[in-house]
């Protein structure tokens, strides 16, 4: 039977859906939205190019693309909050800090949950850095 895209994406929307709207990132399977953490988690599990847009994932392959796919869209969501800053209104603290360092916390779950599938993503480490989620280099 296996997963398609469209139910992964069905996963993360259900599963980032507060993070998504705080990060104002359409929650769709498009170049804007999911698409891109979608296609670097199938190219991941070794799907070719061409087959990306239309791909399903084998039954035995599920735990690990959801896991993959919610790793890179944390890591998109992480690298948008970064651009903002925190704001004050009538001495009011807007927490944009604090946001970003608990999508880190989640990115870095999200991490070791690959490595448990046998896909170790980040740096040396295994800790991702805003260098890698701007230029991909994870």
């Amino acid at each position: 039977m296996g997963y398609t895209r469209v139910q992964v994406k069905t996963y993360l929307v259900n599963e980032l859906a507060a993070l998504v709207a705080e990060a104002k990132q359409p929650a769709t399977d498009s170049p804007a939205g999911f698409g891109p953490a979608i296609d670097k988690a199938l190219r991941t599990l070794g799907y070719a190019e061409t087959t990306l847009a239309t791909a399903t994932v084998s039954d035995a392959q599920v735990p690990a693309y959801l896991a993959l796919s919610k790793y890179h869209a944390l890591l998109r969501i992480w690298a948008t909050l970064a651009t903002r800053a925190d704001v004050q209104a009538r001495n009011v603290m807007g927490p944009r800090a604090q946001v970003f360092q608990h999508v880190r916390d989640l990115v870095n779950i999200a991490a070791a949950e690959c490595a448990t599938f046998g896909y170790p993503v980040g740096n040396v480490e295994g800790q991702p850095t805003m260098q890698s989620a701007f230029f991909g280099v994870y």
